[in-house]
């Protein structure tokens, strides 16, 4: 009982962080003039900073909490702050078509890194035995 617990738990984090990077890479597509939610304005890109940031800190803090006292890999501890590099990065830079296009591609690929990598960790998850679940 306890075990699905934290799994459905950990699951809820996981599911959360991939739904902020699709809003980040939202955002970047936002700022291409042939899509039609195409914003003329430009400052979309704060959405990146003052939503998807925060919350993926907030993710990011409590699952590395939770990876404290369970098994989590390295790469999944990882993946929120990557996340937030990648969709902040390129703001730095201006916001040209480049660095839309580079946003667009490196943030699909943490996308993608998220997927595999969290759904993998929780088919690990669910096939482990209690005890060898937590860290001793």
């Amino acid at each position: 009982m306890k075990k699905h617990l934290v799994i459905g738990f950990l699951t809820f984090f996981y599911l959360a962080e991939v739904l902020i990077t699709y809003f980040g890479i939202s955002i970047y597509l936002s700022y291409l003039n042939y899509l039609p939610w195409y914003e003329k304005s430009g400052q979309q890109g704060l959405a990146n900073l003052i939503i998807a940031a925060p919350i993926l800190v907030i993710i990011g803090v409590i699952i590395f909490a939770i990876g404290r006292k369970l098994s989590v890999p390295r790469i999944i501890l990882l993946l929120p702050w990557v996340a937030i590099c990648v969709l902040n990065i390129p703001f730095l830079f201006g916001v040209q078509d480049p660095e839309i296009y580079t946003g667009i591609v490196l943030s699909s690929l943490v996308l993608l890194a998220q997927l595999i990598f969290n759904t993998k960790d929780i088919w690990r998850l669910l096939k482990t035995k209690d005890q060898s679940l937590w860290n001793q």
